[in-house]
């Protein structure tokens, strides 16, 4: 008799639990950001893996803040109400998303992806990652006194080839 109440009870406990508020970790993933480190001046860009269960459409509404080195990147987007059970269809296999985040000063910065679903209950938790930004390159350039030298050089090597071929230098 025992044995049959249990899984009974099981059921009846999965049959009570709140499904309106459910946190879906895995639908976001590996938030990383592509030029990283990078130099001022060049345009980054957040790339967040995405899929799992429940199946999700994006792109969504974002927004960008930067308030100092805390940059946060919002994402508002809907999770099709088919999806929230997670039994049909299979979870999606996992693909990138990109958003354009601009170019940065130099420094150190936070990346906070937050996204936000509009499908009541539904939670994702927050990914963290940091990014770095040097200087800004410079062309090289010549000192005048290194062209000065280089032209000799040539000069110098023209002079020898011309000797060469009227058979001044052997």
């Amino acid at each position: 008799m025992q044995l049959i109440r249990m899984p009974f009870l099981l059921l009846f406990g999965l049959m009570c639990a709140n499904v309106n508020a459910q946190s879906y970790p895995d639908n976001f993933t590996h938030l990383r950001v592509v030029g990283n480190p990078s130099s001022a001046g060049e345009a980054l860009v957040a790339r967040v893996e995405y899929g799992g269960c429940p199946p999700v459409e994006l792109p969504g509404d974002t927004q960008l803040t930067i308030q100092g080195a805390e940059v946060t990147l919002t994402l508002s987007m809907m999770v099709p109400p088919g999806g929230i059970a997670c039994l049909t269809p299979p979870p999606r296999p996992y693909d990138d998303a990109d958003f354009a985040l601009g170019s940065f000063n130099p420094g150190s910065y936070t990346l906070n992806f937050v996204v936000i679903s509009t499908y009541p209950g539904v939670t994702y938790p927050p990914l963290t990652t940091t990014f770095t930004v040097g200087a800004a390159r410079s062309i090289p350039t010549l000192s005048s006194n290194m062209l000065i030298v280089m032209m000799l050089a040539v000069g110098a090597s023209g002079l020898a080839l011309r000797m060469r071929s009227f058979g001044v230098v052997s």
